[in-house]
């Protein structure tokens, strides 16, 4: 599954709405609760804050998944697909925002320019890399998990 979504988002980046569809939803809600705090001055303090802000949500996000996959396996030996598709959705909207936030991060001055919005699909490449990762990782996890259990109840 992690290799589907990757070739979607990776061929989405032709599609130029997509992307904007995708990026727009969580950075713009943490772009306008920042601005407020900081105000417009200071955008490298809101890219800022938004980048950390994107890197808790993927770190909770991906953790707390992990989590449940890990007690899921050991329990019933076997795990609902229709988890790892929520958590590629939710991950969605949150990893390509955050390479975009990143590679924004070494030069937030482009951010002045109304135009940096037209370099969402650029990221959009590679940030879909993320999803093949994270469904390599999962079959990982999943291999080990079950060779693991299998050693341990063939050594009772």
């Amino acid at each position: 599954m992690g290799l589907f979504m990757s070739l979607f988002c990776y061929l989405s980046y032709y599609t130029f709405v997509i992307p904007m569809f995708i990026m727009l939803p969580l950075p713009l809600t943490l772009e306008v609760f920042f601005s407020s705090i900081f105000g417009g001055q200071t955008y490298p303090k809101v890219g800022q804050s938004i980048l950390i802000t994107l890197f808790i949500i993927f770190l909770t996000v991906t953790i707390l998944f992990f989590r449940v996959f890990i007690l899921e396996i050991k329990k019933t030996k076997d795990f609902n697909p229709n988890k790892f598709l929520l958590f590629l959705a939710i991950q969605l909207f949150v990893v390509h925002p955050l390479v975009f936030y990143y590679d924004l991060s070494n030069n937030w001055e482009q951010a002045r320019d109304g135009q940096f919005i037209l370099s969402i699909p650029k990221t959009f490449q590679t940030s879909s890399l993320a999803f093949l990762i994270f469904g390599i990782s999962l079959d990982t996890l999943n291999i080990l998990l079950k060779s693991t259990a299998h050693n341990s109840s063939s050594e009772r």
